[in-house]
């Protein structure tokens, strides 16, 4: 699995990055989690988190709430009351 983040992390998002993290958009603080298909068959979706400097760590927790969250509020996971969960 760590090949797709090299794979998507060489290729795919060099041009994304520039265009969401560098100025005038981006500031040093920021960073971006770019949301994928699922690799793993129990999993939801996939993301890959980019931070400044090119730098794609492999755990943050609250890039990760974010990702719920985001996932939730757009309807691509749909919520089930009184508690949503999903992989």
């Amino acid at each position: 699995k760590i090949w797709k983040k090299y794979y998507v992390t060489k290729n795919f998002m060099c041009l994304f990055f520039s265009l969401l993290m560098l100025e005038p958009r981006g500031y040093p603080c920021q960073n971006v989690n770019f949301i994928l298909p699922a690799i793993d068959p129990e999993a939801a979706f996939g993301y890959v988190i980019a931070e400044q400097n090119a730098v794609y760590p492999a755990m943050s927790g609250h890039n990760t709430i974010c990702v719920a969250t985001a996932l939730l509020e757009t309807g691509m996971v749909p919520m089930h009351e009184p508690v949503t969960t999903f992989n």
